[in-house]
């Protein structure tokens, strides 16, 4: 007697009013609860550059970016090349290996 009374309040308490589920992949939900497909987004604070103008660039241990006009860069058109780190591209000199410039950074511009 005790285990169906017992049974009868846990399954009133398992079964809430029918709520949308919450979330974005349909076959995730129940088929007969409607889904909910708002998207959500959280604001991350800027990151700063992986390297700073005039910081000395660690050249044997990112690759040199070989085709600048496939991505959009300028040229090459002096003694500078440019290097591509986590979408982030860096005008460095081929000489002393010094950040000339910041030229594309992951916050504002990727890389196409």
């Amino acid at each position: 007697m005790k285990t169906a009374v017992l049974s009868a309040v846990l399954l009133t308490l398992a079964a809430p009013a029918q709520a949308a589920c919450a979330s974005l992949v349909a076959s995730v939900c129940p088929r007969d609860q409607p889904t909910t497909m708002t998207a959500r987004f959280i604001r991350l604070p800027p990151r700063p550059p992986a390297f700073a103008v005039g910081e000395t660039f660690p050249v044997a241990q990112h690759s040199l970016l070989m085709n600048p006009g496939h991505y959009g860069l300028a040229p090459v058109t002096g003694n500078w090349r440019y290097y591509r780190v986590k979408g982030e591209v860096f005008r460095v000199d081929a000489d002393t290996a010094l950040v000339l410039e910041v030229v594309k950074d992951g916050n504002r511009r990727q890389l196409r």
